[in-house]
C-alpha cells in the first residue's frame, strides 16, 4: 500500500513539472525587448551641488569693537558683508593730533636724555647734589614713559578685526565728549553691529 502511495505522488510529481511557466511568454516565441546601452569613458569632474533653502544663520562667534581711543573716525576700511581676516583693519580714527603730541613728546625725551648726559659728570665732580641729580633722571624718566604712552595710543587709533569672519553690521556714531565709537559685532570672525556706549 505505501508503494502504491509514492508511485502516486511521484507521477502527480511528474506531471506538475511538465506544465508551462507562469513567467514563460504565452507564445513561446516573443523576444524581450531590445535595451540601449551607451558608454562612456571614465573621467573625473567635480559635480556642482546646489540645495536651496530657507533659513536664518547665525554666528558661530560674534565680537564687538570699539575704538580705545577718543577721536573722530577719519576712514571706514569694512563694508556690509566684507570677508574680513583678523587684524584687518576697520576703521581709522583720526591720528594727527596724536603724532603731533608724540613728536613732542619725543623731543621732550631728547631734550631730559641731553640733561641726564650733562649731569652724571656734574655729580660726579660734586659740582651738583645726588637730589638735584635725581630729578633730572626722574625727568627722563617720565619723558620716556610718556613718549611709550602716545606710541600706544597711535597703535590704537587702527580699530582692528578681532577674528576671522564676515562684517554682519555697521554703525558709527558720535558719542558726546568722548568722541566716536566704532562698534561690529562678527560672525565666524567679524559681524560689526554698532551701537554707542
Amino acid at each position: 500500500m505505501r508503494r502504491l502511495v509514492a508511485l502516486g505522488l511521484l507521477a502527480a510529481l511528474a506531471a506538475g513539472c511538465g506544465g508551462r511557466s507562469a513567467a514563460e511568454p504565452a507564445g513561446g516565441a516573443a523576444k524581450p525587448e531590445a535595451i540601449t546601452v551607451t558608454v562612456a569613458n571614465v573621467a573625473v569632474r567635480s559635480v556642482e551641488r546646489t540645495v536651496s533653502v530657507v533659513g536664518t544663520l547665525a554666528a558661530n562667534a560674534q565680537a564687538e569693537v570699539a575704538s580705545e581711543v577718543e577721536g573722530q573716525v577719519a576712514a571706514t576700511l569694512a563694508d556690509l558683508g566684507d570677508r574680513v581676516a583678523e587684524s584687518h583693519v576697520l576703521a581709522r580714527v583720526r591720528r594727527d593730533e596724536i603724532e603731533a603730541r608724540l613728536r613732542e613728546a619725543e623731543a621732550s625725551l631728547a631734550k631730559a636724555a641731553g640733561d641726564a648726559a650733562r649731569a652724571e659728570p656734574l655729580r660726579a665732580g660734586g659740582v651738583i647734589s645726588t637730589q638735584e641729580y635725581e630729578q633730572v633722571r626722574m625727568a627722563l624718566d617720565v619723558a620716556r614713559a610718556r613718549r611709550d604712552q602716545l606710541r600706544i595710543q597711535l597703535e590704537h587709533t587702527d580699530i582692528r578685526a578681532p577674528m576671522d569672519g564676515s562684517v554682519a553690521a555697521r554703525l558709527i556714531e558720535a558719542i558726546g565728549a568722548r568722541g566716536v565709537n566704532y562698534r561690529a559685532r562678527a560672525s565666524p570672525g567679524l559681524a560689526p553691529s554698532s551701537r554707542p556706549e
